[in-house]
């Protein structure tokens, strides 16, 4: 399957699949058909989209390494320091903002091109959706901007008057990123419908080979704002890359204000839903605006680390998976929809859950490899190696999140998801302020871990009223099975590499029990899964391999 053809390529591809195209002159936008509506196709479907996901994670994957690569050159040009300190708390209300306003264009995007599509044309649809992005990326660039002064006194009231005055330098340029980051997200969104996923991961490369740049180039004369710089031209670069499919569009503004009415009234509940998912940061700068100094810092890189981990194992399936069960739901194929949800778990847990047992047992060495370096110490080591536990076992939840919030966000479930999101995140608050009082940063951690379990315990409640239960006896059993075995391993790769082999060097001895561990535990991982869930898999690489 060519993911990066042309235009017209792509749309062949979706039309030889079942799909209808709508044209307008020379170019198209392709309506895929219903998934589902033939049996008999479900076979081919499944390892169609089994190995786009995997394509997406491969690039996901290499897009983390870039990602690890900038956070490896910040470390080193600016360790766990009070300036790094200012340019978190700088990003984070925007950051957060992005976060909701680019989710809710795809969440709030797909089923609306899903439901009106058909009848009005999805390029027109998707024409008046892209004009309603560009006038809120306007007002975010302006408004926020604007009040950025403001939003970090709020935000972090603890901060020195060095401290404050950088971050909201910082803030003001972040809100421009926030804007382009909120096109794009459109323009992603508008790719994924069309089934043109290669593309939009790819694109992604360019945010962190812009802080690569920025930090090499700038840092040395205007130090972290170089960083901020390096996003914004990688943020620039990025809408670039995504913009050649506006041109399949029809643009105009009769029938946008209408558009715009239909978005926002989805797109509020849907932004309460996401507040865990971007708020986090904001709470967090807040309570550790009152800590010692690099606090933050050692939050922001336990947190790097296992959002990388978490969107390896499970973006390349979610990007996949939504716009199918988008499908499945306007079609009223709940059955299916359930089925592939707990698919989609089983996959994403038998993947995390290994990764977090070693990851645990092999923190330290692991972080002191990637990390300690430059201004990056060994105390800061210990400190990020010290938190990363609760991270781990946030990770985990946080990546069955990014599969339960879109079955949610497919059966245009927001209201529910985004009360339990304000509830959720009250919580994180309450217990991020008591326990960071208590203990430090340390608490933050805890206190993440707590918040996302609680989302993955609430979200699968609310999920399962409306398609069934998604936490069946065989699911439950396989997580129980697989957390065994996965300690089990963990703690035999902690004996080799403390004890057994200690004479080898650090750095080998590090690449030879991890990369035998992770082997172990992915291949014992899959021997969990049942017969039938096997032999896709199995049909699905002899097909590739072929």
């Amino acid at each position: 399957m060519d993911f990066i053809g042309s235009r017209k390529s792509e749309a062949t591809l979706m039309t030889a699949e079942g799909g209808q195209a709508a044209t307008s002159g020379d170019a198209a936008v392709v309506w895929p058909a219903s998934a589902g509506a033939d049996p008999r196709r479900e076979p081919a479907l499944f390892r169609s989209a089994l190995r786009s996901s995997l394509y997406v994670s491969l690039v996901v994957g290499i897009g983390y390494l870039v990602s690890f690569i900038s956070q490896f050159v910040i470390a080193r040009s600016f360790g766990a320091s009070t300036e790094l300190d200012a340019y978190l708390t700088g990003y984070a209300i925007p950051g957060s903002a992005v976060g909701f306003m680019a989710n809710c264009v795809g969440y709030v995007g797909l089923p609306m091109l899903a439901r009106h599509g058909p009848e009005e044309g999805p390029d027109n649809v998707m024409g008046r959706l892209f004009l309603v992005t560009g006038f809120l990326a306007l007002a975010v660039m302006v408004v926020g901007g604007g009040m950025a002064h403001v939003l970090v006194r709020v935000g972090a009231p603890k901060l020195s008057p060095e401290k404050l005055a950088l971050a909201i330098r910082i803030q003001r340029l972040f809100w421009v990123v926030a804007g382009l980051q909120v096109i794009s997200a459109c323009l992603t969104a508008f790719h994924h419908f069309t089934r043109s996923f290669l593309l939009p991961s790819i694109s992604v490369l360019v945010l962190p080979a812009g802080v690569i740049i920025g930090c090499l180039t700038l840092a040395s004369r205007i130090g972290v704002m170089g960083l901020a710089w390096g996003f914004l031209g990688g943020a620039a670069l990025q809408v670039v890359l995504l913009l050649p499919i506006a041109s399949a569009l029809k643009f105009s503004l009769k029938g946008v204000a209408s558009t715009g009415v239909v978005f926002l009234s989805a797109a509020i509940p849907n932004a309460l839903s996401l507040l865990p998912f971007g708020f986090l940061p904001v709470i967090d700068a807040f309570w550790a605006s009152g800590l010692t100094d690099g606090a933050l810092s050692y939050l922001g890189y336990a947190s790097r680390i296992v959002i990388a981990i978490s969107a390896i194992c499970a973006q390349g399936i979610c990007v996949v998976l939504f716009p199918s069960l988008v499908e499945h739901a306007a079609g009223g194929n709940l059955d299916s929809l359930r089925t592939r949800l707990q698919t989609a778990l089983k996959i994403v847990i038998g993947l995390t859950i290994p990764l977090a047992c070693l990851v645990a047992v092999l923190r330290v060495p692991l972080v002191a490899l990637a990390l300690q370096r430059g201004r990056f110490d060994e105390q800061a080591t210990k400190a990020v190696a010290a938190v990363l536990p609760w991270y781990l076992v946030g990770m985990i939840a946080l990546s069955c999140m990014f599969i339960l919030s879109r079955g949610l966000y497919s059966v245009s479930k927001f209201l529910g998801p985004g009360l339990i999101a304000v509830g959720s995140l009250t919580i994180y608050a309450a217990a991020s302020g008591v326990l960071s009082f208590k203990f430090g940063y340390w608490g933050i951690g805890a206190a993440y871990a707590v918040e996302w379990w609680l989302l993955v315990w609430a979200s699968s409640l609310l999920m399962s009223r409306r398609v069934g239960p998604l936490w069946a006896k065989e699911q439950v059993t396989f997580v129980l099975k697989l957390l065994v075995v996965s300690l089990g391993i963990a703690l035999l790769v902690r004996e080799f590499y403390f004890h057994i082999l200690s004479a080898l060097p650090a750095v080998p001895r590090l690449a030879l029990v991890g990369t035998a561990g992770t082997f172990l535990s992915l291949f014992l991982a899959f021997l969990l899964f049942n017969a039938a869930e096997k032999q896709r898999l199995l049909n699905l690489i002899h097909r590739e391999g072929q």
